[in-house]
């Protein structure tokens, strides 16, 4: 089974402000893959209202898989921010607290795989390289019924392609202080801003 989810726009700034909070206090989330599924995805092409589990810091039951399919995709987690653009993807391991959102105008992906699925010894986030191919097998299987042993094929073949990437997103430490955090978030969010601005001055001409 796959599940899409397409949630109403919100400005970027209330989105960073859910990010910011409560690392200590994640919110815990329950198993989204159902029995007898390997894996599910859900596609996000807007930021999540403020107040859902994925608009704030949150955990998960099942290990995850963070992919931008468009755009680019930015994931907190306790001690780094990273953006992840189309190709790369993030895994981490079932409660492992984050906070992650589509950047405006982007399509993100969220590929949940059950527990009794997880390679061995994957047991800490790591970055993974997301060619074309198995986007599109993800998004088929999201899109399109087919029978339950036909999907779980495909399922397993898709959890033996996974590898790791040699170009790994850059992360960027952060600051354990929520005061100085806060601040960091701000910089960080700023800046991208003026890139996003340039960028559109550049195409106009």
């Amino acid at each position: 089974m796959s599940v899409s989810v397409v949630s109403p726009g919100r400005g970027r700034a209330e989105t960073l402000s859910a990010t910011l909070l409560r690392w200590a206090e994640p919110s815990v989330g329950g198993p989204v893959v159902e029995a007898p599924y390997l894996l599910t995805t859900a596609v996000l092409d807007s930021p999540a209202p403020a107040g859902s589990s994925a608009s704030g810091v949150h955990t998960h039951d099942d290990a995850l898989l963070v992919w931008p399919h468009t755009g680019t995709t930015t994931l907190h987690t306790r001690n780094t921010v990273r953006r992840l653009v189309p190709g790369q993807a993030a895994w981490m391991p079932p409660g492992t607290p984050h906070a992650s959102h589509p950047d405006p105008g982007s399509v993100a992906c969220y590929t949940y795989v059950t527990r009794a699925a997880i390679p061995p010894h994957w047991n800490a986030p790591r970055s993974l390289r997301m060619g074309r191919a198995l986007q599109e097998m993800l998004l088929h299987l999201d899109a399109n019924s087919m029978p339950d042993d036909r999907r779980l094929r495909a399922q397993r073949l898709i959890i033996e392609m996974l590898e790791e990437d040699p170009h790994a997103a850059m992360e960027v430490p952060v600051p354990e202080d929520p005061r100085i955090r806060a601040m960091a978030d701000d910089i960080i969010g700023t800046r991208r801003a003026t890139c996003r601005w340039r960028s559109g001055r550049r195409s106009t001409r």
